[in-house]
């Protein structure tokens, strides 16, 4: 009941024109059609975004980041190039993971797995989420919030407008 009402003083609760939560083959599909996601990362809408949270990673001592909803990997190249820390990328996407797994990016590891699911969140040794335009796609956002370690330090940044895949906008 509390979740409920913080969600609904917050303006969470509001859902977006969408068609419900997606499936993985959505998303598997959303990879596989996108040029967007083959970029290289500098070339990304995100690439500014991303070098902040670089910045973060950085001035907070990251070691060990679990980035959830990793996508096709642009981001965990630019944390290859700008950081020496231990990777763990997870995604409900197989075609995502598919791509990430072809940068080359040896010493890290991708798993496909639905995070609020995953023994990966309990059984990984991480210091750091990053979930960078995730939570507005996970009907159950705060339940997935919770499954993180307590103690952990999260940076995750979510869109303000309505989108097909959007469970809600904030």
């Amino acid at each position: 009941m509390i979740k409920k009402t913080i969600k609904s003083a917050l303006g969470l609760g509001r859902k977006s024109e969408s068609v419900g939560q997606q499936q993985p083959d959505f998303y598997d599909e959303m990879y596989a059609s996108s040029d967007e996601y083959r970029k290289p990362f500098w070339q990304s809408r995100y690439y500014f975004l991303w070098t902040v949270l670089v910045e973060r990673l950085r001035s907070g001592g990251a070691s060990r980041v679990l980035e959830i909803g990793c996508g096709s990997g642009q981001f965990a190249e630019l944390l290859h190039r700008d950081l020496s820390i231990n990777y763990l990328g997870l995604d409900i996407s197989q075609e995502a993971i598919r791509q990430a797994t072809q940068k080359g990016l040896s010493e890290y590891r991708f798993e496909t797995d639905d995070a609020l699911e995953s023994a990966i969140l309990n059984d990984a040794s991480y210091d750091t989420v990053v979930c960078t335009e995730v939570l507005e796609h996970v009907e159950q956002d705060l339940e997935l919030l919770q499954r993180i370690k307590s103690g952990t330090r999260c940076l995750c940044t979510v869109p303000n407008f309505p989108y097909v895949s959007h469970e809600r906008h904030f």
